[in-house]
């Protein structure tokens, strides 16, 4: 192999063939763990237009072409000898030249492309293969020619891409480090681009390196390295799943994925001294100072059953999983009267993906929920600081119930709109779970002063008839109700509209009324929340699960062992595959629905609403360099608090929900090592508090 490859390679992720897909260094420590393999069909159309299907069965997701044909030829490539008529170039994926080191991630149809006389160039080797390094040439290579010696066909005009360049076999010491490209030297062929002589082009080894060592991993029946770049070769009756010449003193051991069967391989052993030789697993480095090191399978894995039992709860399905992996928290199971406590396992309580994180399972085992009376919380809310403030209200709350906003009193303020509740000077919102170790709080009511020119801003916020005032002045237009009446269910918007009409009719009116066309703060503070408890009723279209023309994202739930870190993504912003090759697992419960950021943006803007509450909330995402973790935030002020500690915004990331989702998602915080949690499942949050984790409420609502 050329001297340019000397990390394990991915290819990146998102394509459903593997047409010239580039690739990026991962190495196998933070690989995703051994899965099941999907598989795929692979059918090849040849130069006349027959097709193959599956010659070599069906492939598994995440091989490679050159793992699934043994090498770098299919054995379906026409014969382009010199003088025929037209000369075959290589296989392309849709119009695309494949690289056969890149991963397969779908069906794919490879089809043989042929081109003219005077469009193909004929690349010569022109050095005895016998005293250098161990090459396999590309398909339709032909070989012992009397006139050309070894040679094959290019597309003129194009440059060498991956698939049309001799490949470097490992195992036999010799690694090439450069070539003499038609006079020029160069490291990587692929980087030649100026083939255009009709006359040929002649490559060979430049310089070698015979002290180049190989890393060669033996896996026959058990998958394929996750990462992995194979040769498609066999050494010593035995599959090389990773075999590379390398100037490097040691190379990393992959993961493997599983392609059949029930076993995977946990640790690798040397074959030349497989009974006391160093045991290794994936991402352990292999000393190659004293040349090529061979391992075999030493340990692998077998699958064992998880059953819950919910003791007296509802019922929870079982799980199957791999000897040493963990089991995945189920979904949380109820129980009239109680509230659940965790998963109880020989003497130890489990109530949180961490806690199951640190019990490999080693055989069938079977977890009890455990169970715990209700006990009560007492709610205070109390008024703001000023002359005729509300008298204190006081709700009990039991434990195991969600505290929602209809608990609170309705109060009101001459001039005020009533600016929501707030729990030790911060903003709070309704929808927590109420835990057992929860203790009494209390909720500030907090205020805005209305003013006149507020309800024309509060008007022009979602406008649902066009209107001018008592001036004359258009405050809105058909074309502004237009803009917005689309995204909304007919039904909400019906309603909507009629309280509408009530708030302009009664702002024109009371305009007129005034010597100054103003209205007094106690007017205006009346239509405003008038106007406010009726954008409350407004359900978007893609929330309501009707007319979804794409207005909703799907946002997953990852997370990262080595960086200790949870993400959200709508797969979009972030490439969900090449996170989860990247070492990041995928969380599918934890996932919520939320508005396309395109359509809901303007919503959220706080300006747009002026007094009104926003219908949407604008979910923050940061990223901090220096611990590799993400924070999620809906408070504006906590948003300047992160900026101005050296989070870096990722407002390209942002996340818009409809303020009155009916999805909590709760925020835990883990002061010892600065990791905050967010989950829709309130007792995967509340099982976090007596370990030390902070519960910081919901953070924002979600569909």
């Amino acid at each position: 192999m050329t001297g340019n490859n000397k990390f394990w390679r991915a290819s990146l992720a998102g394509l459903a063939s593997v047409a010239m897909l580039a690739t990026m260094g991962v190495t196998a420590a933070n690989a995703a763990d051994a899965a099941k393999a999907a598989e795929y069909d692979v059918t090849i159309v040849k130069a006349d237009g027959t097709k193959v299907s599956n010659p070599k069965g069906k492939s598994f997701a995440g091989e490679t072409l050159a793992d699934y044909f043994g090498g770098y030829t299919t054995g379906e490539a026409p014969s382009s000898v010199a003088g025929t008529a037209e000369k075959f170039v290589g296989w392309t994926v849709d119009g695309q030249y494949v690289d056969f080191n890149a991963t397969i991630s779908g069906d794919l149809t490879l089809t043989a492309r042929v081109v003219k006389n005077s469009e193909a160039v004929r690349v010569q080797y022109t050095e005895d293969t016998g005293k250098n390094a161990n090459l396999q040439f590309p398909d339709g290579t032909t070989t012992g020619d009397a006139t050309y010696g070894t040679y094959w066909y290019v597309e003129q005009g194009q440059a060498l891409n991956a698939q049309r360049v001799p490949q470097d076999v490992a195992g036999d010491g010799k690694l090439v480090t450069s070539w003499n490209a038609d006079g020029e030297t160069v490291d990587d062929l692929t980087k030649v681009v100026n083939v255009t002589d009709p006359d040929g082009f002649s490559i060979k080894p430049a310089t070698i390196d015979a002290k180049a060592k190989s890393l060669i991993v033996a896996f026959t029946g058990y998958g394929y390295p996750a990462g992995g770049l194979s040769d498609g070769y066999t050494i010593s009756g035995l599959d090389v799943a990773y075999a590379k010449d390398t100037v490097a003193d040691s190379l990393t051991v992959p993961a493997f994925v599983v392609t059949s069967g029930d076993k995977t391989v946990r640790t690798w052993v040397d074959k030349a001294n497989p009974d006391n030789g160093t045991t290794y697993a994936a991402g352990d480095a292999v000393d190659l100072s004293k040349g090529t090191v061979t391992l075999i399978a030493r340990d692998t894995t077998t699958k064992h059953v998880v059953a819950f039992d919910s003791n007296g709860g509802t019922a929870v399905s079982s799980q199957t999983v791999n000897d040493g992996d963990a089991a995945t928290l189920p979904e949380t199971p109820t129980r009239e009267g109680y509230v659940f406590k965790g998963w109880q396992y020989n003497g130890k309580v489990y109530s949180t993906q961490v806690d199951l994180n640190s019990l490999p399972i080693r055989g069938d085992v079977t977890f009890k929920a455990q169970w715990a009376k209700t006990t009560a919380v007492q709610v205070t809310f109390t008024d703001a600081d000023y002359v005729g403030k509300n008298a204190d209200v006081k709700v009990t709350v039991n434990a195991g119930d969600v505290f929602t906003e209809d608990q609170a009193p309705t109060w009101t303020r001459e001039g005020y709109k009533f600016a929501g509740w707030t729990k030790d000077g911060v903003k709070y919102v309704f929808g927590s779970l109420i835990g057992d170790s929860q203790k009494n709080f209390t909720l500030t009511a907090t205020w805005e002063a209305v003013k006149s020119a507020d309800v024309e801003t509060a008007l022009k916020y979602v406008p649902a008839v066009a209107f001018k005032d008592a001036t004359g002045k258009q405050v809105t237009s058909d074309q502004d109700v237009k803009n917005v009446k689309g995204d909304f269910t007919d039904s909400s918007w019906n309603a909507y509209e009629a309280e509408y009409a009530k708030v302009y009719q009664a702002y024109v009116k009371a305009q007129y009324a005034s010597e100054k066309n103003t209205l007094s703060d106690k007017d205006a503070a009346d239509l405003v929340n008038q106007l406010d408890a009726a954008l409350k009723g407004l359900v978007f279209v893609s929330a309501a699960g009707t007319n979804n023309d794409g207005t909703t994202s799907r946002y997953q739930r990852l997370y990262n062992q080595w960086a200790d870190d949870h993400i959200y993504t709508d797969g979009v912003t972030d490439d969900v595959a090449k996170l989860q090759e990247l070492g990041w697992k995928l969380e599918p419960s934890a996932g919520f629905v939320a508005l396309d950021p395109a359509k809901a943006a303007w919503y959220a803007d706080e300006d747009n609403a002026g007094p009104v509450d926003t219908i949407v909330t604008r979910v923050y995402r940061f990223f901090n360099q220096y611990n590799s973790r993400h924070l999620y935030t809906a408070d504006s002020d906590e948003r300047v608090t992160v900026l101005e500690a050296g989070w870096t915004e990722e407002p390209s990331a942002d996340i818009y929900v409809p303020a009155n989702g009916s999805k909590s998602v709760y925020r835990v915080y883990n002061p010892y090592t600065g990791e905050h949690l967010y989950t829709l499942d309130a007792n995967e949050a509340n099982g976090l508090v007596p370990l030390g984790w902070i519960d910081e409420g919901v953070a924002f609502k979600a569909l």
